[in-house]
């Protein structure tokens, strides 16, 4: 198999549109990659193999397996107690935030109680 057909076996059913946009270059010039009308850059293959998971070897001279096996991903558990102190701060912020605003509002309601219609009585 050559490096055509094994760009186009990664494409799948993808239209050539659509790998093409997903690599950054243009439907032409993969269809062109495709029929070996033009060689694969260094580039391209790197983030074709970088996208889709395959082995650069596999891709380039056809040897080896065509996914590369990926390593498990290690993410750190939550941290609860820093996310319930942060949800404390958020609520005293809000709180601290309304109490602010209320006491601007009573402020320009003593300032000019005629002219401002109370919230109150709505």
């Amino acid at each position: 198999m050559s490096i055509p057909s094994r760009v186009k076996e990664i494409r799948g059913k993808m239209t050539q549109a659509e790998f093409g946009a997903s690599l950054g270059v243009t439907s032409s010039n993969i269809s062109a990659i495709e029929q070996g009308k033009v060689s694969l850059t260094t580039d391209l293959a790197l983030k074709i193999c970088d996208t889709y998971n395959c082995s650069i070897e596999w891709l380039l001279r056809g040897v080896g397996e065509k996914k590369e096996k990926a390593e498990p991903i290690h993410e750190p558990a939550p941290d609860l107690s820093l996310m319930s102190k942060y949800m404390e701060l958020l609520e005293k912020h809000n709180k601290l935030l309304e109490d602010t605003l209320e006491k601007k509002d009573q402020r320009i309601r003593e300032q000019s109680p005629a002219t401002i219609p109370d919230k109150t009585t709505h």
